[in-house]
């Protein structure tokens, strides 16, 4: 009988070390290991690492960690950008989601691409000249002006579109 006490005592205690998380709380522990892409904007690195993204600024060596629980609007980032016209940093997620960035931190969601009933979405590519973004997809490209934070222009080829290519004169 002593031994059933003890045990269950013991049992007891080791319960109450033991603390949940808040009901209705959430944390994301993200991957920032291998690194596929760095952008630069205003001083401050964009690394895309295993679908998510963080930023170091050189100036103060800082770094800032982006999750959908604060910054981002979605999860698995499959292209980033930087436009220095726009002064914004686009996020371009598998599942067609996209998230022009400002650098101060304000976040612009457009849903449109993602909510549109199409058979090939797939992101291939992103090209950023100027303040615009040309997003390659398996159906052709679209345009995103950065600036604005809208979809300019959607060019449906029949065909994947895996880089876009400027050529000048």
């Amino acid at each position: 009988m002593k031994r059933i006490v003890s045990s269950l005592l013991l049992v007891l205690l080791w319960l109450g070390t033991l603390t949940a998380q808040t009901i209705g709380q959430w944390n994301a522990y993200p991957s920032y290991m291998d690194a596929t892409k760095c952008v630069a904007l205003d001083g401050v690195v964009y690394t895309q690492c295993a679908g998510n993204l963080f930023a170091y600024d050189v100036e103060d060596e800082s770094v800032q960690l982006f999750d959908c629980l604060t910054q981002l609007n979605d999860v698995r980032i499959a292209q980033i950008g930087a436009s220095t016209e726009a002064k914004r940093v686009i996020v371009v997620y598998h599942n067609c989601n996209i998230d022009p960035k400002g650098t101060k931190g304000g976040v612009h969601n457009i849903s449109a691409l993602k909510d549109k009933n199409m058979s090939d979405k797939a992101i291939h590519s992103l090209t950023v000249v100027a303040d615009k973004a040309y997003i390659g997809t398996g159906f052709g490209f679209l345009v995103v002006d950065m600036k604005e934070g809208v979809v300019r222009d959607t060019y449906n080829l029949n065909r994947t579109v895996t880089g876009i290519l400027f050529k000048e004169g």
